[in-house]
């Protein structure tokens, strides 16, 4: 499995000799060197290195690239005798160097790039680099797209990527491009100059990255009504000892988060149970409600992080508890025939065509059904027959495109309304049905249903 190391190229000429410690596993394992991305080869041996560079570290007059990569090349090596770097680590520098590859990056803002000229930096007669100004400005997509492009190209299965040298922009960029790939995270917090035999730990933030991803995809998991994206975070939370914290009790709670619920939830939703849907509302309400009530806790405490240090667990992440809570938005109180006029609403939010057909060519029926006194969704009940038939009477007098387009959904396409034709060869034709016309349809069928239980209810008053 081809994995490859990704930097940002810094100007290594004021960096320092560290202990980087690196955890690989449960052992801690300590490299001596001057950059983060040579202790990370050095522990994990990957097959590729790649050193972006920015525009902005190196400026060749002629803009003759490759002498710019030679020169950054040349940087490195020179620091490293300039620190007197020990035989082993320094044979270690030479094999990371071999298979260096160098890929410019383009960079914004304002700064001092050094000279390079025949791929070596251009120094003064004090033995100074010489500088040029630097000054450009870029849309930060167009830099994301190149450095999208280099994570395309290199095609590795997996990718450590070092984030501790780069502008905010640049870091910026790599992070968000690297997301998208199978990666792990890395980065070295030193602040100015280290002092001698300074030691560093290095952090690895792949789980803040995972962290994102799996709020985002349970606040669209929410918003879609699809419970297949949802991240379950159950496990998570279950590693948690609530010994280890001052406030046991918040995160005994917190552990029996439950999940499962919201799931179930939006499951039955996304086919079509209402029913069943409407009756789990209240029990996800009240379990939202403790959970709201136990993540405004939670956030107070960390924004009083100062006395609450015992909260520093990678499995707590807040933001997976405060999208959770979104599926809050889905309910509101409310009799079941109210829950489920909601739920009409959200199928169309969500662009949920088939269900919003549906629900609304029954929903009448059911609401008609209460003011008849009530009655069952069975052939032989009177009231349900009487019903269905004022429904589908309503519907083809005032919006039959409702009832036609919900059998075309419904059917697969094979279906009557679109006059589907099969020849003995086994083609199919069809009439087309414009996706506009779908649109529009669906967007008003909350109004239709209004108009269509308005109208029954109005015959009822007429013909009590």
């Amino acid at each position: 499995m081809k994995s490859c190391l990704i930097y940002v190229a810094g100007d290594v000429t004021n960096y320092e000799l560290v202990d980087y410690i690196i955890n690989d596993g449960n052992a801690g394992i300590k490299v001596k060197t001057f950059f983060a991305a040579h202790a990370l080869h050095k522990v994990f041996s990957p097959e590729e290195v790649v050193a972006l560079l920015p525009d902005s570290l190196i400026h060749d007059d002629n803009e003759d690239w490759e002498s710019v990569k030679e020169a950054y090349k040349g940087l490195v090596t020179s620091r490293a005798n300039e620190l007197g770097m020990e035989n082993q680590t320094g044979e270690a520098l030479e094999t990371f160097l071999d298979k260096l590859d160098v890929r410019l990056i383009p960079n914004v803002g304002v700064g001092s790039a050094k000279r390079s000229s025949g791929g070596k930096i251009v120094l003064d007669s004090n033995g100074t680099p010489q500088t040029v100004q630097y000054q450009r400005s870029r849309t930060p997509s167009f830099i994301f797209n190149v450095i999208y492009s280099v994570f395309e190209d290199l095609s590795c299965e997996k990718y450590l990527v070092d984030l501790t040298h780069g502008t905010n922009v640049l870091i910026s960029a790599v992070l968000t491009a690297g997301s998208l790939f199978d990666s792990r995270f890395f980065s070295a917090p030193i602040m100015g100059r280290p002092g001698v035999q300074a030691e560093v730990e290095v952090v690895e933030l792949t789980g803040l990255v995972e962290a994102m991803k799996n709020s985002m995809m349970i606040s669209e998991s929410i918003k879609n009504l699809d419970e297949r994206y949802f991240r379950d975070f159950s496990g998570q939370l279950g590693r948690l000892n609530p010994k280890e914290f001052k406030d046991k009790g918040l995160i005994e709670r917190v552990k029996k988060t439950d999940t499962n619920k919201v799931k179930d939830l939006l499951w039955n939703i996304r086919n079509g149970f209402s029913v069943k849907a409407v009756k789990s509302m209240a029990d996800v309400r009240n379990h939202m409600d403790q959970i709201r009530g136990d993540v405004n806790t939670l956030r107070a405490y960390f924004l009083n992080w100062y006395d609450h240090q015992d909260l520093d667990k990678e499995e707590l992440v807040l933001s997976n508890l405060s999208s959770t809570l979104k599926v809050g938005d889905l309910i509101q109180p409310g009799d079941d025939l109210t829950s489920m006029k909601r739920l009409l609403n959200l199928y169309v939010r969500a662009s949920l065509y088939d269900k919003a057909l549906s629900l609304a060519r029954e929903l009448p029926i059911a609401f008609c059904l209460k003011e008849q006194g009530g009655g069952k969704f069975a052939d032989d009940d009177n009231n349900y027959d009487q019903c269905n038939n004022e429904v589908v009477e309503g519907y083809q007098k005032e919006n039959s495109n409702v009832l036609r387009l919900r059998n075309v959904l419904m059917h697969g396409g094979l279906s009557k309304d679109l006059k589907v034709q099969v020849g003995p060869d086994g083609t199919v034709k069809a009439d087309e049905v414009e996706k506009k016309q779908i649109e529009d349809v669906v967007n008003k069928v909350p109004e239709y249903v209004d108009e269509i239980i308005g109208l029954l209810s109005q015959k009822r008053t007429k013909d009590p």
